[in-house]
Parts: structure tokens; C-alpha cells; sequence
């Protein structure tokens, strides 16, 4: 299932939805759903370890995205205004390109609050490469990377290489994580 369903996809259980997740989601699926029925998503919440979404016809009760397939398609353009697309394509990004690196001075230092790194990490992944988000990726290189070692400087340098090259990275990403669920 897309891990970004907006309000008003559809989606189905699939043939072994019963059987999926743990043990309370399984139950909860027994108890609220029939595998003949065609559901609308009314709100899915996307975490970097778990996502739950809320449906139309059952608006009380979460399930588990493991349990649906798609019957609408969704593209991935449409993906980016999910609400919480920002934050998690942040993590995406910390995880690949800053494991064990501290970018919080830098963020300050350009005037970022540092509750925000994971959305100013995906703004600049995502934008459509102004000048002015070329000039704060150069400087945050450098704050960044002044006290690191070569291996971790290389991380930043890629980041930033990635962030100023055509979109072509981000269809990766988009793909990696539709093959996630």
C-alpha cells in the first residue's frame, strides 16, 4: 500500500491481511474488516518505525497499512502533499548521509531551528534548486564538515551533491519506499 495515501484513496484487504502484523493488529483486522470491501483512507500517519491509518467507513479504530493493497493509484508527485512527507523523507535522508553526525550547530549557525532538520533536510532534497538553497547548502558543507573525518565528510559532500544534481535521486527514494510495504 502507499505509505502517502491521501483522504479518499482506496484500498482492500489483501488476500493474507488477516494474518499480517502483530498480534492486536491482527485482531483489530478480524474484528473490523471484511476482505470483500473496498475502504477509503481518511487519514494515514507516517512514522520512521510504524504508520497507521484511519478509514472512512471505520473512522473510531487504526489499522496497520500491512493489511491493505492499493485499488486507487496514487502518484508520486501526489505523494509529496502528504503531511507527513517532509518529516519522514528527513529521516530517510539522516539515516543515508548523517548516521552519527551532529548538524545541529550548522542548522543554527544558518538560522534553523534544530526541531525542524528533518523538514530542512527534505526542503532541500525536494527543491527545485534556487540559488539561494545552493548557497545554504554550500555553507552548511562547511560548517558541517569542519571537525569530521573523510569518510564523514564524504556523507555531506553526497548529500549536497545529490540535493544540487536533477531529481534524478529522489525517484530512488520515491521507489525504495513504495517497496517497502
Amino acid at each position: 500500500m502507499n505509505t502517502f495515501a491521501l483522504k479518499g484513496h482506496k484500498v482492500r484487504l489483501k488476500k493474507d491481511g488477516f494474518s499480517l502484523g502483530t498480534e492486536s493488529n491482527k485482531l483489530r483486522a478480524r474484528t473490523h474488516l471484511r476482505a470483500d470491501v473496498i475502504y477509503t483512507v481518511e487519514r494515514m500517519q507516517v512514522g520512521s518505525s510504524w504508520s497507521h491509518l484511519t478509514l472512512s467507513e471505520i473512522p473510531d479504530v487504526s489499522f496497520s497499512p500491512i493489511h491493505f493493497e492499493d485499488v486507487s493509484v496514487q502518484s508520486p508527485e501526489r505523494d509529496r502533499e502528504h503531511p507527513d512527507w517532509l518529516k519522514y523523507m528527513g529521516y530517510w535522508l539522516r539515516r543515508k548521509y548523517f548516521k552519527g553526525i551532529d548538524i545541529t550547530p550548522a542548522l543554527r549557525e544558518l538560522g534553523y531551528s534544530p526541531l525542524s532538520k528533518n523538514d530542512i533536510l527534505s526542503k532541500w532534497y525536494k527543491e527545485e534548486r534556487p540559488s539561494k538553497i545552493e548557497a545554504e547548502l554550500k555553507d552548511f558543507e562547511k560548517k558541517v564538515t569542519a571537525d569530521l573525518t573523510e569518510g564523514q565528510k564524504k556523507k555531506i559532500s553526497l548529500f549536497v551533491q545529490a540535493c544540487l544534481e536533477e531529481p534524478k535521486e529522489i525517484n530512488k527514494i520515491r521507489k525504495i519506499i513504495h517497496q517497502k510495504d
